[in-house]
Formats: C-alpha cells, sequence, structure tokens
C-alpha cells in the first residue's frame, strides 16, 4: 500500500528513495508503526526550512488497505490544483488529519465528515479550498481541533451555530475565511470547552457584539486582528476571566480604553496597537500583573505614563509608540527586572533620563526613544 501511494508522488528531493521492499516499512523516515508491525501514522510534511523540496502528485487510494492508520500529515507539500482525496472519509480509524499550505483546491468533500474518531483536522491555506455547506462538520463529534483558514465562509451564515454544536471543540481557526458578519446567534450558540478562538483577517466591519464575550467561558486566547472593527471595547470583556491573550491590533477601534480590561487577572499578551483610542492609559492596567507583552503603539493616547506600571513585574515587551504621551519617563520602569523591549518612541515625553534608571534592566535588549524629547544623562565617570 505503501508503494502504491510512493508511486503516484512525485518527490524531487528523494525524500522517500529508502521506501523499498527490501527494507521493513516500519524503518522507512515518515512511517510509524505499532507493536505488531500495524502502520499507525504516516508523516510527510514539508516544515519551514526544511531541506527537502515538496512532494506533489496523486494521493492515491492505496492509504484504503492501512486500517489502523490513525495520523495522516502531508501539510507544506504542493498538491496544487489537487481536490482533496474524498476518500479520504473512509480512513475509520484516523484520528489525525493535516492537509494545510499543501494548494489543495476545489470543494471541501462532505466524506470527510464520516471520520468519526477525527480529533485534529488542519485544512489551514490552501488554494481556494470551497464549502457549499457546513453540516457534515457537525458529525465530527470528537474534534478537538479544526482549522479552515484561507477557506471561504461568507455565504455560511450558521457557521457559528454549526461549530459551537461539536462538543469537543477546544481550538477554532478561522483566519481569513471572508467571514463578515457576526451577528447575533441564530438560536443556541455556546462553546463548552473552547480554549482558542482566531477570527482575524475577516471582514467583520462593525461594533465588536457583546454576546462575543459569553461565547465560551473557557477561552484562553481571542485574535480578531484585521478586521476593520469599530467602535470601542465593550465593558463587558471583563467576562473573560481565563483570558491569556487579546489580540485587537489592525483595526479601527475607538474612543476610551475600558478600565474593565484591568479585570483581566490572567492576560499575558495584549495588543491593541493600530487603532484610534484616544484616552489616558487607564489606571487599572497596573492589576495585570501576569501580562508580559503590552503594545499599545500606533494610537492617540494621551497623558502620561501610569507610575504604577511598576507592579507589572513579569513584563517583557512595553510598546508604547507612536502616541501622544506627555510628561517624563517614570522612574518605575526601571524597576521592570523582565523587561526587553521598550519603545517609547514618536510621543511628546521629555525630560532627563539617568543612567542610574537602568541600573536593574539587566535583560533589556532594545529601547527606542527617537521622536521624543526624552535624553540620557550618563555619568562622567
Amino acid at each position: 500500500a505503501l508503494l502504491s501511494f510512493k508511486h503516484g508522488l512525485a518527490d524531487p528531493s528523494n525524500r522517500l528513495s529508502s521506501w523499498s521492499d527490501k527494507s521493513d516499512c516500519c524503518t522507512w523516515p515518515g512511517v510509524h508503526c505499532n507493536n505488531t508491525g500495524k502502520v499507525m501514522e504516516i508523516n510527510l510534511d514539508a516544515p519551514a526550512g526544511s531541506p527537502y523540496r515538496e512532494l506533489s502528485g496523486e494521493i492515491s487510494p492505496s492509504l484504503l488497505e492501512l486500517k489502523y492508520l490513525n495520523r495522516l500529515d502531508l501539510s507544506s507539500n504542493y498538491f496544487v490544483l489537487t481536490p482533496i482525496p474524498s476518500f479520504l472519509g473512509s480512513l475509520e480509524s484516523l484520528r489525525y488529519l493535516d492537509l494545510s499550505l499543501s494548494g489543495f483546491m476545489g470543494l471541501i468533500p462532505h466524506q470527510l465528515g464520516n471520520l468519526s474518531n477525527l480529533q485534529h483536522l488542519n485544512l489551514g491555506y490552501n488554494y481556494a479550498l470551497q464549502i457549499d455547506n457546513l453540516n457534515w462538520i457537525s458529525r465530527l463529534s470528537s474534534l478537538e481541533y479544526l482549522d479552515l483558514s484561507g477557506s471561504d465562509l461568507h455565504k455560511q451564515g450558521n457557521w457559528l451555530q454549526v461549530l459551537s454544536a461539536l462538543p469537543s471543540l477546544s481550538e477554532l481557526h478561522l483566519e481569513s475565511c471572508q467571514i463578515d458578519n457576526l451577528g447575533p446567534p441564530k438560536g443556541k450558540a455556546n462553546f463548552t470547552h473552547l480554549q482558542v478562538l482566531d477570527l482575524s483577517i475577516n471582514n467583520l466591519n462593525h461594533q465588536i457584539p457583546s454576546w462575543l464575550f459569553n461565547l465560551s467561558t473557557t477561552l484562553v486566547q481571542l485574535d480578531l486582528h484585521s478586521n476593520l472593527l469599530q467602535g470601542q471595547i465593550p465593558q463587558i470583556i471583563s467576562s473573560l476571566q481565563n483570558i491569556k491573550n487579546l489580540d485587537l491590533q489592525n483595526n479601527q477601534l475607538s474612543g476610551p480604553l475600558p478600565d474593565s480590561l484591568g479585570q483581566l487577572k490572567h492576560l499575558e499578551v495584549l495588543n491593541l496597537s493600530n487603532n484610534t483610542f484616544t484616552c489616558p492609559i487607564p489606571s487599572p492596567f497596573a492589576n495585570l500583573s501576569s501580562l508580559r507583552t503590552l503594545n499599545l503603539a500606533h494610537n492617540r493616547l494621551n497623558g502620561t505614563i501610569p507610575k504604577s506600571f511598576e507592579f507589572l513585574k513579569n513584563l517583557q515587551v512595553l510598546n508604547l509608540g507612536a502616541n501622544s504621551l506627555t510628561g517624563d519617563m517614570p522612574v518605575t520602569l526601571g524597576t521592570l527586572s523582565n523587561l526587553v523591549m521598550l519603545d517609547l518612541s514618536s510621543n511628546l515625553l521629555e525630560g532627563s533620563i539617568k543612567e542610574s534608571n537602568f541600573v536593574k534592566l539587566l535583560k533589556l535588549k532594545e529601547l527606542r526613544l527617537s521622536w521624543t524629547n526624552l535624553f540620557l544623562s550618563v555619568n562622567s565617570g
């Protein structure tokens, strides 16, 4: 079966040259067997930076002979202009299927909905994959990870209801899916176990709906960057009590930043850059004691840098560049001993920064003060 599969592939780097009937197939690169010699996994992804050139050609139905196959990874190859084979839906033992970044095109076969044991499905970033309806996905009751990034979902008005019905789903990636509406869900839409939701680079072009923050009580990562989102961040964002990574950069969000952001005590990464927020930095931000990255660059923030930032002891990246902040650089920033990058450039800051302010910043690798009126005062000794 594996030799027939190999025969259908173009292999410009001879990655499969050792696949021969002269040796045990369980010793072939990319093949993994169980203790009884049954083929369990085929891992032929081409990782970034790898010396291999991509596999291409035709995927042989001979794979159906591998009754125990539970993992198939053909990601980052070159099956350009090739449809995803519908027979893959008959690999009954499959738990892991990754066909991402491989140039597949055409309609995603509904037969994939027959893979009742499937836990991981990644079809992200292929070439113009199409979805005529999502009902087949609703049969994947064991699915924990789903990536349809790059597929066209703008005609699938029920995507939210269909995907929220998957009882085990914990990670959902729908980046660049041409989704243009986050209207109120039609019927029940509540993700029981969802931890990661990526809706970045879509065409939402409206305010952030408040109901989105009640979609899952288990969410730890929410990515809505590059969506033309408008208006203010709702105060109800504080309901995301388990969130660790929140990315709202590259939108058209405006108004004041809500104080309720300071209630997200587990937040580690907050990126609100490239919006039009016009306000001082809220003092409750000092409560974000778990924060490692704070990026507020390229907004219209005014007022002074809060001295209370000294409580952000875990902060590694602080980017406040390209705003309208005034005053001096607080001495308290010099106590952030984990700081690796500090950007205060392109602000209205002024005054002297003493060399002693940096004594505790032993990890600092990058300091940006250009286009400010700050100047370093260096001891002559």
